[in-house]
């Protein structure tokens, strides 16, 4: 072969090659990136290899989507249930984790993502659909850097999506970055507590971290809760006046609360203490109709 056929060979390389990037540019840059679990491993194979050379060649990733794929992460991977590995992106910008519904994450688990997502120096978003997070994560694990770069998470387990106070490491209902609810989430949430409300023993810590966190939130926007039932759930006040539940979870002052329902379980007894508590906690709420 002459040296000009040569040139043109590897002018005609060069240009697929352009062209080839300019495809996975395409793909990743604007819209979403998604590897799910119904997926054939060869297909996951293959988002990886796109995803890989989108890395390779410096080009931002606009989302990805791991749809009920996820198995576990540390702070250098993420591991597909399929065993396939999705490695630190730096380019990233936006992560998104769907679960199967219910599924719960224990704060370890959540801390390895977090240390994962740490080392995407892009990434400006983190989201969680449809599991159970634990209801704080320790301020002690976000970093300046973090910070600095307006990182945002949120968490979607049923209805509500909350966004994480990085101050105080809670989950605060989300809507649209204000502090305020939009119309459309008072209205949602105003319709939930006009129902009772049950925390009960046979619930997860999980679930009753989100129940409490909605009711957090509709006593901070003076929403009416019509009623809370404890049921087997209580266990008593702690030295600020929150009432306990067996979980361990705290369940704070609710200032719109109207009616308190505590059921306590066969043989067990509340304390004249403990009714004394409860009288003083129900003191702070003004709307207070009925203690059953």
């Amino acid at each position: 072969m002459g040296k000009s056929s040569q040139c043109c060979a590897c002018l005609n390389k060069k240009r697929k090659l352009k062209n080839f990037i300019k495809r996975v540019s395409d793909l990743v840059s604007s819209g979403v990136t998604s590897i799910g679990s119904d997926e054939s491993k060869l297909l996951q194979r293959s988002t990886l290899q796109i995803l890989g050379v989108a890395s390779k060649h410096k080009i931002p990733v606009s989302c990805l989507v791991l749809d009920k794929s996820f198995a576990n992460a540390d702070q250098n991977e993420i591991t597909l249930k399929s065993g396939l590995r999705v490695p630190i992106m730096l380019l990233l910008e936006k992560l998104e984790i769907r679960m199967e519904k219910g599924i719960e994450v224990t704060q370890e688990e959540l801390l390895s993502v977090w240390r994962y997502v740490q080392q995407c120096q892009k990434l400006k978003r983190l989201s969680f659909i449809d599991c159970f997070l634990p209801a704080s994560i320790p301020v002690e694990h976000f970093s300046s850097v973090i910070k600095s770069r307006h990182f945002k998470v949120f968490w979607k387990p049923l209805d509500y999506e909350f966004a994480l106070e990085f101050e105080s490491g809670k989950w605060k209902i989300n809507s649209e970055g204000t502090s305020k609810l939009s119309t459309e989430d008072r209205q949602s949430l105003h319709k939930l507590m006009s129902n009772t409300v049950t925390l009960s023993k046979d619930d997860s810590k999980h679930f009753q971290g989100y129940m409490i966190e909605l009711l957090h939130n509709a006593s901070c926007h003076k929403i009416p809760i019509y009623c809370v039932n404890l049921t087997n759930s209580f266990k008593g006040l702690d030295g600020d006046g929150n009432i306990i539940l067996s979980s361990g979870l705290s369940l704070p002052i609710l200032t719109s609360l109207e009616i308190l329902d505590i059921q306590t379980e066969k043989g067990r007894k509340i304390s004249k203490k403990e009714v004394n508590a409860t009288l003083e906690y129900i003191q702070y709420c003004p709307r207070f109709k009925q203690l059953m």
